[in-house]
């Protein structure tokens, strides 16, 4: 019985970490969030143009601010804004990554960036969502 349990244990251990393993290192600290994605426009998928984005986010602010409004940017221009981004500090005595939550109504959603060598992923428990960075605020290149 105790040597059943105990594979159990290890088996749906493997199997969640498995499921919760979005992305791998390295990821961006926070001195980097702070100083690239206020004032910037994230373009998704990474490197895309025009309506080939799934989407395109301005985090407004400046350079050093930790939370702001989110605006959709589409093919007439920047739309009303569609939410809230904040930068949420890390812990490292406990392992944990500095964050950029992404606020949409009653949902939000916490995530890691990841550094893909020129472009970037928000990682997060909702999946990888790869992007690139726009300096400003406009329609991704």
């Amino acid at each position: 019985m105790k040597r059943a349990m105990l594979t159990s244990i290890v088996v749906l251990s493997w199997i969640s970490g498995e499921a919760m393993a979005v992305c791998s290192p390295p990821y961006q600290n926070e001195t980097w969030l702070k100083s690239n994605l206020p004032g910037k426009t994230v373009c998704s998928p990474a490197g895309c143009s025009g309506s080939s984005c799934k989407w395109q986010e301005h985090h407004e602010g400046s350079t050093g601010t930790t939370t702001g409004r989110l605006l959709e940017w589409g093919p007439a221009g920047p739309g009303e804004p569609v939410g809230t981004w904040t930068i949420s500090p890390a812990s490292p005595s406990r392992g944990i990554l500095p964050k950029v939550i992404h606020s949409y109504g009653s949902n939000s959603y916490p995530y890691d960036v990841k550094d893909n060598g020129g472009t970037y992923s928000f990682c997060g428990p909702n999946g990888e969502f790869p992007f690139s960075i726009r300096p400003g605020i406009g329609a991704c290149p």
